[in-house]
C-alpha cells in the first residue's frame, strides 16, 4: 500500500472560480471530472465504534469517529467517487459488513479532495459524481467560495434508494451568476445587469487591450500604487519615515570629500639613487648567496 500524502497549498487569491471543468493539479479534466492522471484518494467508511477493517483496508480514528480508509489511486475524483460506491456496496455483502446493512452510501462513506477537483461555479452540478460524498473540509471550502450560494444538502422526503445524494445544494433564491457591476478602471464600471454578461466581459477586455497598446499601467497596479502613496503619507505623519527634503534641510549639506594625495613626481637624480641603492642590493646579495654555498661544500 502507497503512502498518502495530502498535498499542501491553498488556491491563488484573485483567482476568479469559474465553472468547475478546470481543475487546479491538473488542467486537462473532462466535464465529468475524469483526469489523465492518476491520483490517489482516501475513501473512509465511516463507524459508530471500532469493528475490524475489511481486507487492503485499515481502522482509523478521524475527527473522534471511527471509519474504514483505504486509498485508490483513480484518473479524477469522480472515479474515485464510482469505485468508493462499489466497495461500499461490496463490504456491505461481506460478514465484516454486518453493521452497514441499513446504511446507505452518502450516510457513510466520505471521499477526500486533495487536489481541489470540486469547486463553485455557475455551473456547479451537486449530483455529478465529482461532488458528491465530499469531507467536511471540501464542504466548507467549496461554500465560502460560493459566497452563500450553496449549503449542505438535506435529504429530500421522496429520496429513493439508489438515487445520487448530494453533499451540496443550491440555496433558495440563489444567484448562480454574478451581474455585481465589473470595475476596468479607476472611477469606471461596467454593469452585467444592463448590458448583459457577455458584452460586460468584452468591454472590459477592450478597455485592458487598449491600455496595454498604449504602454499604460494597468488599472490595478494604479490601485496598488495609490494605496502604497497612502501608506507612506500615513507613515510620514506618525513619523516613521521622512521625506527627503526634510532629511536634507535637516542634516544640511554633505561633508565635502576628502582630496586624494597626488603622487609626487621623482626627479631624475632621485632615480639615479634609487638606482645606485638597488644595484648594491643585488651585489650585496650575491655575495652572501655565494658565501652560504661554499660552507655548505
Amino acid at each position: 500500500m502507497s503512502n498518502f500524502i495530502k498535498p499542501k497549498g491553498v488556491r491563488v487569491d484573485g483567482t476568479p472560480y469559474s465553472t468547475q471543468i478546470s481543475a487546479k493539479a491538473d488542467r486537462d479534466v473532462t466535464e465529468d471530472g475524469d483526469s489523465r492522471l492518476s491520483k490517489t484518494y482516501a475513501i473512509h467508511i465511516r463507524l459508530d465504534y471500532p469493528c475490524p477493517s475489511p481486507r487492503n483496508s485499515t481502522t482509523r480514528m478521524i475527527d473522534d469517529k471511527f471509519v474504514w480508509e483505504k486509498l485508490f489511486e483513480c484518473k479524477g475524483r469522480a472515479n474515485a467517487v464510482t469505485e468508493a460506491g462499489n466497495w461500499f456496496r461490496h463490504v456491505k455483502q461481506s460478514s465484516t459488513g454486518i453493521t452497514l446493512r441499513d446504511k446507505q452510501t452518502h450516510e457513510c462513506v466520505v471521499v477526500d479532495d486533495p487536489w481541489n477537483e470540486c469547486s463553485y461555479g455557475s455551473k456547479f452540478n451537486s449530483t455529478r459524481p465529482l461532488n458528491r460524498l465530499l469531507d467536511e473540509e471540501t464542504k466548507k471550502r467549496v461554500i465560502e467560495e460560493s459566497k452563500g450560494n450553496l449549503k449542505i444538502a438535506d435529504t429530500p422526503h421522496n429520496f429513493r434508494k439508489g438515487q445520487p445524494h448530494p453533499s451540496l445544494e443550491w440555496v433558495n433564491g440563489a444567484k448562480k451568476i454574478d451581474d455585481e457591476p465589473i470595475k476596468v478602471g479607476l472611477n469606471t464600471t461596467v454593469d452585467p445587469s444592463k448590458t448583459g454578461m457577455k458584452n460586460a466581459i468584452d468591454k472590459a477586455v477592450e478597455r485592458a487591450s487598449e491600455r496595454k497598446k498604449k504602454n499604460q499601467v494597468p488599472w490595478i497596479k494604479e490601485v496598488e500604487n495609490q494605496e502604497i502613496r497612502k501608506l507612506v503619507r500615513k507613515m510620514r505623519e506618525n513619523g516613521t519615515i521622512e521625506h527627503s527634503s526634510a532629511y536634507r534641510k535637516r542634516v544640511g549639506k554633505r561633508s565635502a570629500q576628502p582630496e586624494i594625495l597626488k603622487k609626487k613626481k621623482v626627479s631624475a637624480r632621485q632615480k639615479e639613487i634609487l638606482k645606485a641603492e638597488l644595484d648594491e642590493w643585488i651585489a650585496r646579495e650575491e655575495k652572501n648567496s655565494l658565501n652560504r654555498r661554499k660552507n655548505k661544500s
